[in-house]
């Protein structure tokens, strides 16, 4: 009997554990699933948290716009009325322009009854100036290029006179602190070459003098030696004065039959290539 009693004994202990490990598997499960069902629920809150906060952030953008769109139609019910005002305003003075206006118009309309008598008056006096005044030119452009034409004759009686004088009386000279001539024959082959280059042909030559080579430039009134292109100054000496003894701008003012003295431009280059070619500048 005591063995029976000692077997069932060990039965129900080994039944007691059985229960004892599947309770400890199903309290262990369910800790895990309260565990899980924990992090699910933080994880809702936190999104619920944010979605609040996000929710709230909304509403306060929401008020910030309605109360911007109330202030927004605010100003804008006082500016439509400060243009209905202003629109007001205009057109008392349009009206009271439009008065003047018809006043003026008034008013010009008397002078410029006035006005066109006295342009058809001035037109006449216009007239009778711009034909005299023609006249005046025709007589004056005759004159000048007469006395161009005379300029001209005398440049050229000057020029054939040199050509054919063979330098006579000309010397050429170059600036080395002081100035200095050429030599006869440097000269002579210097002033043919300048005479040419009057008549509008070269404007430089080549010469041999003092053992060396030289360029000479006529344009430019330069020397430059071709072996240390060192440049100097040169001018030509006809034994007339060096300088005007009057001002070449008073000289070359002339009078006509009109009221005042006339400056022409045309007789003003002639004598200045005069000038120029005869090294007076």
């Amino acid at each position: 009997v005591q063995k029976h009693e000692i077997q069932r004994m060990e039965q129900l202990r080994k039944s007691c554990d059985e229960r004892r490990s599947r309770a400890e598997v199903a309290l262990h499960n369910r800790e895990m699933a309260c565990t899980s069902l924990q992090t699910q629920l933080a994880a809702e809150y936190e999104y619920f948290e944010a979605f609040r906060l996000q929710a709230s952030k909304e509403a306060d953008l929401l008020r910030e716009q309605l109360a911007y769109q109330r202030a927004r139609e605010e100003h804008l019910q006082k500016r439509a009325q400060a243009q209905k005002q202003e629109i007001h305003r205009i057109e008392q003075l349009l009206r009271s322009q439009d008065e003047r206006h018809s006043q003026a118009e008034a008013r010009l309309q008397k002078r410029a009854t006035r006005s066109a008598k006295q342009l058809a008056e001035e037109r006449q006096k216009f007239d009778a100036f711009r034909i005299e005044a023609s006249e005046d030119m025709a007589r004056l452009q005759t004159s000048t290029g007469e006395e161009i034409d005379s300029l001209r004759e005398q440049l050229a009686n000057q020029r054939a006179h040199h050509g054919a004088s063979d330098s006579s009386g000309i010397d050429w000279q170059f600036r080395d602190g002081d100035w200095h001539s050429f030599g006869a024959d440097a000269t002579k082959q210097v002033q043919s070459t300048y005479l040419d280059f009057l008549g509008g042909r070269d404007d430089t030559i080549d010469i041999n003098y003092g053992g060396a080579a030289r360029r000479v430039c006529f344009r430019t009134k330069t020397q430059t030696n071709l072996k240390t292109r060192t440049s100097r100054d040169i001018r030509v000496k006809l034994g007339h004065p060096e300088n005007w003894t009057e001002p070449p701008e008073r000289l070359l003012v002339q009078k006509s039959c009109v009221k005042h003295g006339v400056e022409c431009k045309d007789l003003l280059r002639a004598a200045e290539a005069l000038i120029e070619s005869t090294s007076h500048r």
